[in-house]
């Protein structure tokens, strides 16, 4: 189980960080598919907070926002 904690508070769970993202991606009400949500959040990250995210995987995707401080990893392994 992965838990992550967004910069609005909000808990965002899932048994893979490929969960994680889609589950983030529905909880801001998006149609896009989950490249297309990683692609935004990366653009306006880029924008608001100035870091440049570089990711090629769902796992490298929450790891760069935890480095540009978009959120927190609170416990995170995923299902073997």
């Amino acid at each position: 189980m992965i838990v992550v904690k967004l910069m609005n508070g909000q808990i965002v769970t899932g048994l893979s960080f490929e969960e994680i993202v889609e589950n983030m991606k529905n909880s801001a009400c998006l149609q896009e598919n989950k490249v297309e949500y990683m692609e935004g959040v990366s653009q306006r990250c880029q924008i608001y907070n100035e870091y440049e995210m570089s990711y090629s995987t769902p796992k490298e995707f929450i790891q760069e926002l935890e480095k540009a401080e978009i959120l927190v990893i609170l416990f995170g392994r995923e299902k073997l």
